[in-house]
Parts: C-alpha cells; sequence; structure tokens
C-alpha cells in the first residue's frame, strides 16, 4: 500500500559550531489586542533575543500595566464585549 523510500541525510543542513539547543515554551502567555487597541505597527510584532541560554519574546517595547485609553474605549458603555465590538464598528 505505502512504499518506502530511502533519503540519503542532506549535507550542509547543520551548523557544526552552534550547539543544539531544544526549545520549550517556559511561559506562553501574550495580550491579545483589539485591533481598535493596536496604536502603531510594533503593537502587534513579536522581539526576540537571545540571553544566556534563555529565547526571550517580547510583543511591543515595554509591557503597561494599564491599557491606552482611547476614544473608542471612552465611548463604549460598560464593559460588555457585544457593546465595546459594536462601537468599535461605526
Amino acid at each position: 500500500m505505502f512504499r518506502l523510500i530511502y533519503l540519503a541525510p542532506l549535507q550542509n543542513t547543520r551548523d557544526s559550531i552552534t550547539p543544539v539547543c531544544f526549545v520549550e515554551a517556559a511561559h506562553s502567555i501574550g495580550e491579545w489586542r483589539s485591533l481598535h487597541r493596536i496604536q502603531q505597527i510594533s503593537d502587534m510584532l513579536w522581539h526576540y533575543r537571545y540571553e544566556q541560554d534563555w529565547y526571550l519574546c517580547r510583543q511591543g517595547e515595554q509591557a503597561q500595566a494599564e491599557p491606552v485609553a482611547n476614544e473608542l474605549e471612552d465611548s463604549a458603555t460598560g464593559d460588555d464585549f457585544t457593546d465595546d465590538f459594536l462601537s468599535s464598528l461605526n
């Protein structure tokens, strides 16, 4: 039914100088932002850096304790998602 095919090892696919490191998320909570809360393109991007055996991902320049209010949030009444969503359509 299935035909097995032997694949030869690929040449030059691994850097023999850089040590291998398996990655597993130790913390994977990100902030979901609705489009009307995006102020800049950088608010949507993840920034990566390597720091002493850690591969770190960060969204935005610095985490904010409170979200920045904007006109749509000021005009929304209450915390109801439906009201917030409907006001963002206007």
